[in-house]
């Protein structure tokens, strides 16, 4: 967010906004310059540092939905289960701009939770949201969303107030709710083992309110005034644009306070390599082959990269990271050196010694990609035995 004199650009969504997107017309984000201690401006300051933005990885594409950081060490995320189902791989993007790969700890299927380990943050605990108690809130209380409405890349943050807490199949209009359970009864029928589990998730209470969400917003958090998490963005009604459903966040602290997992999930590293074995050899070789055959016109270029590469790596390194700052001045100083080298190997008396550091680094860069930079889901099981995959997962979504 940019400050002017006391003033801040915000970014929000409301209601108008989610009718114009149902109606096709898109979501459009709404840029204001907030001068005043607004309850939007109050909630998107203290909570835009500790949302993330979720990137999900699926067989049929990429999606995308919210969350923010929960626990001592600031380095779990929550979002909604239903965001991270089927995925085999998830991401999280922090506002600094920073990817990480996570691990699922455990879910909630039945009131859509999800819990991740982010790999390669920091420990901050100051990073955590503070989590609020949703019994307290009265008819008309601010709720405040911030999230990722749209995929919309900085936090969002939409206004609006609470009206009350009961099953979200209750929360709707009569056709729609007809029509959710003869949904329920034909996928009883379809998939009778999760009757009990499929007709649970839909009577979990959640908290209606008039703040405006959109695909995307999905996982994000909820607060009150005080900017204290009393809710977790679910879902939206699409017949009504003024109705919006969060899970009662009492449910993200059951969840949080489970001594053993619900689900187990087994992860495995992942390369750039494995992810395009052909491509990734095809390209190492062409690099290693040109860097030999034309150093002399190669030197050049690649100190040119490598020097952009460590302005880059060292201005994050200087800025307000979520990863290791060390991280980024080891790869700074590698890049740096793999400059000096291309320059080095351009002048005759230090020729050897250039091409020597410039190898250096192809080499560096070669191993990495066959080094694991992300986690990829290989398998899922019940801890108590049962075989029946979570509520969510293998296409049992109705």
């Amino acid at each position: 967010m940019a400050s002017d004199k006391g003033c801040v650009t915000i970014h929000a969504i409301d209601n108008n906004n989610t009718m114009d997107a149902i109606l096709g017309h898109g979501l459009a984000i709404q840029t204001k310059l907030e001068c005043g201690q607004s309850l939007s401006r109050q909630a998107l300051e203290e909570m835009g540092p500790k949302s993330v933005q979720v990137l999900t990885t699926t067989a049929d594409g990429r999606g995308k939905g919210s969350g923010f950081f929960v626990g001592k060490d600031g380095d779990l995320v929550v979002t909604n289960a239903h965001v991270v189902a089927d995925n085999k791989k998830v991401q999280v993007t922090t506002p600094s701009g920073e990817k990480f790969s996570t691990q699922i700890v455990d879910i909630d299927d039945i009131n859509d939770l999800a819990v991740l380990r982010v790999e390669g943050i920091k420990k901050d605990p100051s990073r955590s949201v503070t989590l609020g108690d949703e019994s307290k809130l009265k008819n008309g209380d601010p709720m405040l969303a911030i999230g990722h409405p749209g995929g919309f890349e900085q936090a969002v943050v939409s206004d609006g107030s609470f009206i009350e807490e009961k099953p979200w199949i209750m929360h709707y209009q009569i056709d729609a709710t007809d029509w959710l359970i003869k949904s329920l009864a034909h996928f009883n029928v379809d998939h009778p083992t999760y009757a009990k589990d499929a007709t649970d998730n839909m009577f979990a209470p959640k908290l209606g309110m008039d703040t405006a969400l959109w695909h995307g917003s999905s996982g994000g958090a909820v607060v009150d005034e005080h900017n204290k998490v009393v809710g977790i963005s679910d879902a939206i009604d699409e017949q009504n644009p003024y109705l919006s459903l969060a899970v009662p966040v009492s449910k993200l602290k059951e969840l949080l306070d489970r001594k053993e997992p619900k689900y187990g999930f087994v992860y495995e590293g992942q390369s750039e390599f494995d992810r395009a074995p052909s491509a990734t050899i095809l390209k190492d070789s062409a690099v290693a082959i040109a860097a030999v055959a034309a150093r002399k016109y190669v030197a050049p270029l690649f100190a040119t990269v490598y020097a952009m590469d460590a302005a880059e790596n060292l201005a994050t390194a200087s800025g307000d990271t979520y990863r290791s700052r060390w991280h980024y001045v080891e790869r700074g100083a590698e890049d740096l050196a793999g400059a000096a080298g291309g320059v080095m190997a351009l002048i005759p008396r230090t020729r050897v010694l250039g091409l020597g550091m410039m190898g250096a680094k192809l080499l560096i860069n070669t191993c990495r990609d066959f080094m694991p930079d992300t986690s990829v889901l290989k398998e899922i099981h019940r801890t108590n035995g049962d075989p029946r995959v979570p509520l969510l997962w293998d296409g049992k979504v109705f």
